[in-house]
């Protein structure tokens, strides 16, 4: 009974909106990210990075070139900070669990120094999206990394194939795929 009032509770976190009020949420986003990351070697220190929830009609602002963007990353260096990342408001928490994972993916790429390709890049971090994913109690979640695989994009469904597949090559061992994605991208 008790196991089953907590994938309840986690059920309902994972299914709440998050707006730009929603700081703590927020906060909690980020750790559980950085800590899901860190679990296999992509280490982020989420105080390089300055977050913030916006609308669309700002995120269409920064990013005017792209369409349907719930997530932005720049390298900046304001207030000691080395990063930003714009997040969509009115998204669901497990979603914006996975857009943050993607954008540190982003942070990570860059603070690492790898060049990999457009397709490469995306599909990398969306990989880290697909495993924070996998690791939680969502069916909105499982139905989400449905549509990441099947997502016909070149650059972020190819991408995330393409980065499983090497995964996958790797026996699932991300000590290997990161030392592939250093190897292949300095």
């Amino acid at each position: 009974m008790a196991n089953s009032l907590i994938d309840e509770d986690a059920e309902k976190l994972n299914d709440s909106l998050v707006n730009k009020s929603d700081s703590k949420k927020l906060e909690q986003i980020i750790h559980k990210a950085e800590l899901l990351l860190g679990n296999i070697g992509i280490n982020v220190d989420s105080r390089n990075i300055a977050f913030e929830i916006v609308d669309s009609l700002e995120l269409q602002r920064i990013q005017p070139t792209m369409q349907n963007v719930v997530g932005l990353t720049c390298p900046i260096s304001i207030d000691g900070k080395l990063h930003k990342i714009w997040l969509l408001e009115n998204r669901t928490y497990i979603f914006l669990l996975s857009v943050v994972a993607h954008e540190m993916g982003h942070t990570w790429c860059r603070d690492n120094k790898l060049k990999p390709s457009q397709m490469e890049e995306e599909g990398f971090c969306e990989l880290l999206a697909f495993y924070v994913l996998s690791t939680q109690f969502s069916k909105l979640g499982n139905a989400w990394k449905i549509t990441m695989m099947q997502n016909p994009d070149p650059i972020y469904g190819d991408g995330l194939r393409y980065m499983k597949q090497q995964l996958d090559n790797c026996k699932g061992s991300w000590f290997k795929l990161r030392a592939f994605m250093k190897l292949r991208n300095k």
